[in-house]
């Protein structure tokens, strides 16, 4: 008993050959800006410990004081040898206030793909390496600050802009 086998189809798009190679991604030159992210809330009681062993006067969450908070908390990040810290996340009304602070850890450059005409940083530029975990232990062990988490961004801007 013999079986009819069928014919194969062509599942190749039209105008293109099964052979044809991927097109190759285009690259920009940005900076590959990364940290640690912390609640403002955290951010907060890290400036009051930091002006406290100072002896200055706490900080509290007011429009007054929001920018001292991150001044604060910028100085010591580039004392521990980072890049500085950045309000981060949704707006709380304030424009000097946002819901999160990004202690920046990494400030590299690099080549980072477009995407439908974004720069768009890949999977690996994205995770946090050596560096953070250092930064994540001293923040919680030496500062008694707890992260969320880690994030990276491509960036215009150099450091110390």
């Amino acid at each position: 008993m013999s079986e009819a086998v069928a014919p194969t189809q062509d599942t190749t798009p039209a105008g293109t050959s099964p052979a044809q190679k991927p097109q190759r991604a285009r690259t920009v030159g940005r900076w590959v800006v990364g940290g640690l992210l912390i609640t403002f809330e955290e951010g907060l009681s890290w400036a009051n410990r930091l002006r406290a062993a100072r002896g200055d006067e706490p900080l509290e969450d007011t429009h007054r004081d929001h920018c001292s908070i991150l001044m604060d908390i910028d100085t010591r990040v580039r004392e521990l040898r980072g890049y500085g810290a950045m309000y981060w996340g949704r707006s709380t009304g304030d424009p000097m206030k946002c819901s999160h602070m990004l202690v920046i850890t990494r400030y590299d450059p690099g080549r980072v793909p477009l995407v439908d005409g974004k720069a768009t940083l890949t999977p690996a530029q994205t995770k946090s390496g050596p560096i953070e975990r250092m930064a994540a232990k001293k923040l919680k062990e030496d500062e008694q600050v707890e992260f969320i988490g880690f994030y990276a961004f491509p960036s215009t801007m150099p450091p110390d802009c």
